[in-house]
């Protein structure tokens, strides 16, 4: 029977938090004994800063220049992912997640599966989803939203989704509304073995566990406290607060222990994955990779220009957004392997295919490895916010290309007229080196990309569960 394929996204999270790249941290202790049985890449980058490019490089093995899937408004044309190359092969393929990039939304990824699960419900699933129109519409829009409502066959159905979403987002603790919009690791785990479990095909499936994005609300306090808890609800978007000076930048480093404590909640439900497909016996008959999207920033410099503060994800290019971590199992595997060798996540549909030949997995680079980042999403923010893109950083683009030069690894980044090259020992270390020759960054010349832009719009509840992951 051919090999199963699960890829495990832990959204948000970045290598310098885990404990298989700090032993002095305790994040991830099922990642840890994962990685005694499975293959570790001390240098896996991600292809651009934020989900939406990110898994669409993962889903066809395309860097982001060469998709172009920057935009929410942007959409990938179907027949470039491995799943549905998998699909075409008589795999069952599904994905599971809260994230909207994968469920909700119409960019293209949730068409490259035949099951879609774990989106949090709408009250009236068959009325105007609100989350689609924020998505294109961006926060704010109400009489916009009215209209659409009025427009549907269902408007006061569809009324009722927004007004829910709604207090969802602004009283989350209000009996009967189920608490915020946010899907926790163990329903998505869940969600997942439960169709795994009714699956006689092969399968194929993509598994984004969110607990780690912001908002950070830990089921466990282990670092944080009440304290920080109570700083933390008083953080609205955790990108714009601080850039437009509503909160100190103080504040945002102050989350990192709730970010911590939230990557152990989602390590957690990987350990349960793990050990409930090994019990099964499932797991030696499965590709798994478990690996980040990109990582995070708690008010790090840039690398272009170190006077700015860098918050959230999605707008640079740092090493705290790119590197992430990367461990991963072939069918059968018993053994430790730890490589060191740049490893770009774009690898993943090569390494299904090696495994579906009999072949060993590989993510390790042969050459340059580039990366890049693009934020065309204005119109997502509020009007009042706008100022706030003065800061020509925010809007400049990052090309990044990584090298390996016999010492280690390179980096060169550009954005807008500013290059900078970093030698980066580790995921703990990076350093401004100005004797490395700046690599050619002629990678991302290249022709015309898959992504075409959509007409349609979002609704208002897509574009405030948006709001509440801080894209708008």
């Amino acid at each position: 029977m051919p090999p199963n394929v699960l890829l495990v996204v832990l959204d948000s999270v970045r290598a310098r938090n885990t404990s298989l790249h700090d032993p002095t941290l305790t994040t991830t202790p099922a990642l840890s004994t994962l990685a005694e049985e499975a293959t570790t890449y001390r240098n896996a980058r991600a292809p651009s800063s934020w989900s939406l490019p990110s898994h669409a490089s993962l889903f066809t093995g395309r860097h982001a220049h060469e998709h172009g899937v920057y935009s929410t408004r942007d959409r990938l044309p179907s027949g470039h992912t491995i799943f549905e190359s998998l699909a075409e092969d008589g795999y069952e393929t599904g994905v599971f997640s809260g994230n909207p990039f994968l469920v909700t939304t119409n960019n293209g990824l949730k068409d490259a599966f035949d099951h879609v699960g774990s989106p949090k419900p709408l009250r009236f699933p068959d009325a105007l989803d609100p989350r689609a129109f924020v998505f294109d519409e961006g926060t704010g829009q109400y009489a916009d939203y009215l209209r659409a409502c009025l427009d549907h066959d269902r408007p006061l159905h569809s009324l009722c989704n927004g007004l829910e979403l709604k207090l969802r987002s602004d009283l989350p603790d209000l009996p009967g509304l189920g608490g915020p919009d946010v899907v926790h690791a163990p329903t998505i785990v869940d969600d997942f073995l439960q169709w795994e479990a009714a699956t006689d095909e092969p399968w194929a499936a993509c598994m984004n566990l969110m607990d780690a994005h912001a908002p950070y609300r830990p089921e466990t306090l282990v670092e944080g406290d009440e304290t920080l808890v109570g700083l933390e609800g008083r953080i609205e978007d955790y990108i714009w607060d601080f850039y437009a000076g509503d909160h100190p930048w103080w504040l945002l480093r102050a989350m990192e222990p709730l970010y911590n404590d939230a990557i152990r909640d989602a390590d957690a439900a990987v350990g349960h994955l793990v050990e409930t497909l090994r019990a099964r016996g499932v797991l030696d008959d499965t590709l798994l990779v478990v690996t980040s999207d990109h990582g995070e920033a708690f008010g790090e410099p840039s690398e272009t220009a170190r006077r700015h503060r860098v918050a959230g994800h999605g707008r640079y290019a740092i090493e705290e957004l790119l590197h992430v971590p990367l461990v991963v199992r072939d069918p059968g595997q018993t053994t430790a392997r730890v490589v060191p060798d740049l490893a770009p996540l774009t690898g993943f549909p090569d390494a299904v295919e090696a495994v579906r030949a009999g072949e060993r997995s590989s993510f390790a680079a042969d050459g340059p490895v580039p990366a890049s980042v693009e934020w065309h999403d204005t119109h997502l923010l509020d009007a009042d916010r706008r100022e706030a893109m003065a800061l020509e950083e925010l809007t400049a683009g990052a090309r990044v290309v990584y090298e390996h030069d016999g010492e280690g690894v390179v980096k060169t980044v550009r954005r807008g007229d500013r290059t900078a090259t970093l030698r980066v020992p580790s995921a703990l270390e990076k350093y401004h080196d100005e004797r490395v020759t700046p690599a050619a960054l002629d990678h991302f010349d290249a022709g015309r990309p898959l992504a075409a832009a959509r007409d349609d719009d979002y609704d208002d509840a897509t574009m405030e569960h948006l709001r509440d992951l801080g894209y708008a």
